[in-house]
């Protein structure tokens, strides 16, 4: 799957976890330090509208910040999605 399609992926998810008042937002202390520059480069790379905040509150939502994290579909990593994109 293309880059473009990941990001629209991401962007829809976020759209959508963040209408419903996702409390990660405003709790900055969840996130692990060690992926705050992570999610900041994301965001200055794509943009897309999103915050750091946001981008984080999805892979906590997803995977709960564990990069070995893998669903029964298959999906990985702290973002859940799968090998093929």
């Amino acid at each position: 799957m293309p880059a473009r399609a990941i990001i629209a992926v991401v962007l829809t998810v976020m759209a959508l976890s963040t209408s419903v008042g996702c409390d990660v937002l405003r709790r900055n202390r969840h996130v692990p330090a060690d992926l705050v520059p992570v999610f900041q480069a994301a965001v200055a790379r794509y943009g897309g509208g999103l915050t750091a905040a946001q981008l984080a509150a999805q892979a906590r939502v997803e995977s709960r910040f564990n990069p070995r994290a893998v669903s029964h579909a298959g999906a990985q990593g702290i973002m859940q999605f799968l090998p093929a994109t």
